[in-house]
């Protein structure tokens, strides 16, 4: 099985290899000092820790959202910070998963005590367990990582989103919360102003804007409302480059505000989203800030 995946993964880069070639005509028409000036202020974000390590002896792969990979993204000065999503069990303990079924016999993790779900496998990852948040909180303060934390649950209550908050306090680690969804990070922003906020932001903005907060809002105006809120944009790369030209970035830049791109896994475009569109982050599930240093341009 360890075969298979790590034989599908290399495919999965070779053909992101491939994509890249349509970027590196945009990143040859760039100054290459502009390249290396802005590659040196990017932040870099492990995608749910360091799960992809590339090395002399191959690819090792290890369950996504897991201590192994927290620790391995916590061991490599490139990452800025470490993404995971947290979740709460049915007896009130935070743990780290990327979804609620993604534990091997629990349908929801929201119904199910955390003795169990912390002792069963990751369905995908069956060498692996979940660890809680205390331990991702953990890594990230010892290494001097960012913790970068997802709001996944659409449906998380303000009683869990308080717990969320209250484990970053009490950690004493730097933090970035993000999440799809508008209402949970205007909730943090009403109850903490000064952890930053980022909202993932893609092509299906609309629906989870009707979703989350009822009605609908037209692009300006939402972008606006993100503003005032003091919410900055994480963007998918794709949908970003599409729309490069709108000035999302400098209108939150001029705000104060930062932007980023997930998930990148594509050399190129990660030297032409730090350098012509300026953002300040960069998630990946490859160790990005090693490659872009390695790059030659």
């Amino acid at each position: 099985m360890k075969r298979l995946v790590a034989l599908l993964l290399m495919l999965s880069v070779v053909l992101a290899l491939c994509a890249c070639v349509d970027m590196k005509s945009e990143v040859d028409r760039l100054d290459p000092a502009d390249i290396a000036q802005a590659t040196g202020r990017v932040r870099y974000i492990a995608h749910r820790g360091h799960c992809v390590v590339m090395g002399e002896d191959g690819v090792t792969i290890v369950g996504e959202n897991t201590e192994a990979a927290f620790r391995n993204a916590a061991g490599l000065s490139t990452f800025w910070g470490i993404e995971t999503d947290v979740w709460q069990t049915k007896d009130g303990v935070l743990v780290c998963m990327h979804d609620k079924d993604a534990v091997e016999g629990i349908a929801d993790v929201h119904r199910a005590e955390s003795a169990d779900v912390l002792s069963r496998p990751l369905k995908k990852s069956p060498d692996y367990r979940a660890p809680t948040f205390e331990t991702y909180l953990d890594i990230c303060l010892s290494s001097g990582k960012v913790a970068v934390v997802e709001i996944k649950d659409a449906e998380m209550s303000e009683a869990c989103m308080d717990a969320v908050l209250l484990a970053i306090e009490r950690s004493g680690v730097d933090a970035v919360v993000i999440s799809f969804h508008l209402n949970k990070l205007e909730y943090v922003r009403a109850h903490n102003e000064d952890i930053e906020c980022m909202l993932l932001y893609h092509s299906g903005w609309k629906k989870n804007y009707r979703k989350d907060v009822g009605g609908s809002i037209g692009k300006e105006a939402y972008l606006a409302r993100l503003i005032d809120q003091r919410i900055g944009l994480s963007v998918d790369y794709e949908y970003l480059y599409k729309h490069r030209d709108e000035g999302w970035v400098d209108a939150f830049h001029q705000a104060g505000l930062t932007v980023g791109v997930w998930t990148v896994d594509d050399l190129y475009h990660a030297l032409y989203d730090a350098t012509a569109l300026g953002v300040d982050y960069v998630t990946s599930n490859l160790d990005m800030g090693a490659l872009v240093a390695a790059s030659k341009f």
